[in-house]
C-alpha cells in the first residue's frame, strides 16, 4: 500500500481554494476601497474642526472662515503636505467651509469625489 495523495484528490483541493479565493479577493478590495474613503472622511472632519477654531480665533480668521487649506496649515496624520494625503485624494476648503477631497484614481476609491459642509453635511458628488 503506498502512502500519498492521488493527483484527483489535489487538484480537488486546489479547485477549493482557487473558488475561495475569487470570493474572497473581491470583498477584501471593496474593504480597502471603504477604508480609503473613510480616512478621507475623518480627514475632512479635522479639516471642519480646524476651521471652526480658526473662526473663532481673534487672531486667526476673527469671524471669517479660512479661504484656503493653506491658511489653516492643516497636514495629514502621517505628516505628509496636503496634496499627498493617504487615499491619494487631494483636500482643500473655502471661505464658506465647505470641505472636499478629490482623487483621480478610480481604482482605489468608491467615490472620487467627498463635501462635507459646516453643517457636518455628508455629499459624494461625481
Amino acid at each position: 500500500m503506498t502512502r500519498g495523495f492521488t493527483l484527483v484528490e489535489l487538484l480537488i483541493v486546489v479547485a477549493i481554494v482557487a473558488l475561495l479565493a475569487s470570493v474572497a479577493i473581491p470583498g477584501y478590495n471593496q474593504y480597502v476601497k471603504k477604508s480609503h474613503e473613510a480616512k478621507a472622511i475623518n480627514q475632512l472632519g479635522d479639516i471642519r474642526t480646524s476651521q471652526v477654531s480658526y473662526r473663532e480665533d481673534p487672531a486667526g480668521g476673527n469671524g471669517h472662515y479660512a479661504a484656503s487649506i493653506q491658511a489653516l496649515r492643516w497636514r495629514t496624520d502621517d505628516g505628509k503636505t496636503v496634496g499627498s494625503p493617504p487615499a491619494n485624494y487631494a483636500f482643500s476648503t473655502d471661505a464658506q467651509a465647505t470641505q472636499q477631497a478629490v482623487t483621480d484614481n478610480r481604482d482605489d476609491v468608491i467615490h472620487q469625489t467627498i463635501r462635507l459642509d459646516r453643517q457636518g453635511n455628508l455629499s459624494f458628488p461625481e
